[in-house]
């Protein structure tokens, strides 16, 4: 199968290598199970957006470069700090080394800090919510959330039984593993509302002392110390190895390229004309890379010229069994075979994962909902061919980024006008999730697949508010008060606070109940 190249390699890692106790979650497309009886739908935008995956079902970017844009609302409410924020987060992922080359023991296991006047003044740090989103939205999951999840629930003979499963694995033998950041986890029991009905494993670390939270424990109904005043320095151990296993390039999955992308390797595909208005004039030449590094990797490939594929040969025993289908029109047609492909282009292929990703800035135009400057993004593109390693040369044009950085009240969308799940989270964010799982091979999982933009990062920019409820908090200070947006550090610097032209002394007189 398609999927056991991936597998085989990383165990042969893990055969030479010591063994540590971490592990990582994998984020995708909801499965069938993900529904809300057993935990997983609820309040999706805040809380998650997506499902947990197991190995061999990961999504992920499969061009080096993405692209990210500030709209009009976001630059609106935080200008050009929240800008510089958002970018200093953007710069601890750009920093990180390629995935084929990182050391996953130079990172920390914890990374989090807490600015103490921050925390009094009840601040939400702008750069530790993109870190975390970007996370995300790159394929990892929350593992405090999943180290222990329910895969059905049912009811017999007047009780409730559970099937509890691990969705999170070790960076090196891949094994499900109860450790997170080198601290062991268990589930104290599982809550089930049996009005709602809703059940989930109440996951907990077994030292409770310990401080092992990755950036991708997330902000929304989890296991996680990120609160008010607390932000993240970088990623920690777990986070980098969940990347690693994602985008290392000896992770191989059938993947195809966007619709907006050629490839000098599948002649179908065509070229790159004037660019609009001259110059550009057409990809460069192939160019011919490396065998395979196992030698024993076997693809047949067919020509799809409208009608049916014709079978190719697969030798006994090899590691992957795959049919690739060479279109020889852009864009055309539905691959005639017997897992029937959805979205399928003209260059679908057995791709490794990028290894390196790069974030890069474009302007924006919220008025036209597309870049300012429309680009062509050129990159190395690398697919396995008649049981070879093949390098060319992609070309992505570009109208519009792959994500968007926003800001909107998000406060009160409820029927009714009354209270909803989204005025008390940070931020909301989309997804882009394409599901290969039928192009990677017979058997039936919930992935792999591909992440493809535009997705969308909103931060809540309802501003300070105050929660009151009957009969007995009704006063300004008798009950609680919101989160206020606001950039610090470990300095001695007072925090930036959001939205611009708040000032630090009115807040404080706000929390601390002055007049």
């Amino acid at each position: 199968m398609l999927r056991a190249l991936a597998r085989l390699a990383a165990l042969a890692m893990g055969l030479i290598s010591p063994v540590w106790i971490h592990a990582f979650s994998l984020q995708g497309e909801y499965a069938a199970y993900h529904v809300d009886s057993i935990g997983y739908t609820w309040g999706r935008e805040v809380n998650t957006i997506g499902g947990p995956m197991n190995i061999g079902e990961e999504y992920r970017w499969n061009e080096p470069n993405i692209y990210y844009t500030f709209d009009e609302s976001f630059l609106n409410y935080f200008g050009q700090r929240g800008v510089d924020a958002v970018e200093s987060a953007m710069r601890i992922l750009n920093d990180l080394p390629s995935m084929n080359d990182v050391n996953i023991d130079s990172f920390p296991l914890y990374s989090q800090r807490v600015n103490y006047q921050a925390q009094a003044l009840r601040m939400i740090d702008v750069k530790s919510i993109a870190l975390q989103t970007m996370v995300e939205e790159l394929g990892l999951g929350d593992p405090t959330r999943y180290v222990f999840t329910l895969r059905s629930r049912w009811t017999a003979n007047n009780g409730t039984s559970y099937l509890v499963i691990k969705r999170n694995f070790d960076p090196v033998t891949l094994q499900p593993s109860s450790y997170i950041n080198g601290a062991l986890w268990t589930y104290l029991t599982i809550f089930d509302n049996q009005d709602a009905p809703i059940a989930y494993p109440v996951n907990r670390p077994v030292d409770p002392l310990v401080f092992s939270d990755s950036v991708a424990t997330g902000f929304g109904w989890t296991y996680s110390r990120f609160t008010f005043g607390t932000y993240y320095t970088g990623l920690t151990r777990d986070d980098v190895g969940g990347l690693r296993y994602v985008y290392n390039s000896r992770n191989y999955n059938v993947e195809d390229l966007g619709t907006n992308t050629i490839s000098s390797l599948f002649p179908g595909s065509g070229g790159v004309g004037g660019g609009g208005g001259g110059g550009g004039g057409g990809l460069a030449p192939l160019l011919l890379g490396q065998s395979d590094p196992w030698g024993s990797l076997f693809v047949a490939n067919g020509t799809f010229s409208g009608g049916g594929l014709s079978s190719g040969f697969q030798p006994w025993g090899a590691l992957i069994f795959s049919t690739n289908a060479l279109t020889n029109t852009l864009g055309g047609g539905v691959l005639n075979t017997n897992n029937t492909p959805q979205n399928a282009t003209g260059t679908i292929g057995l791709r490794p994962g990028v290894g390196k990703l790069t974030f890069r800035r474009l302007n924006y135009d919220s008025l036209l909902g597309q870049l300012v400057d429309p680009i062509l993004d050129t990159f190395a593109d690398s697919v396995v061919l008649n049981g070879r390693m093949r390098t060319g040369v992609a070309t992505r044009i570009m109208l519009t980024p792959d994500i968007i950085i926003s800001a909107a009240d998000l406060s009160g969308r409820s029927p009714g006008g009354g209270p909803n799940v989204d005025d008390y989270y940070f931020a909301i964010r989309s997804e882009g999730y394409v599901n290969l799982d039928q192009q990677n091979g017979t058997e039936e999982l919930d992935g792999p697949g591909v992440t493809r933009g535009p997705v969308v990062l909103t931060y809540n920019s309802v501003g300070p508010f105050f929660l009151n409820a009957q009969p007995s908090f009704l006063g300004e200070g008798s009950f609680g008060y919101s989160f206020v947006w606001g950039s610090f550090d470990s300095s001695t610097n007072a925090p930036t606070l959001y939205p611009l032209g708040a000032s630090i002394r009115e807040l404080e007189n706000l929390v601390g109940g002055a007049r």
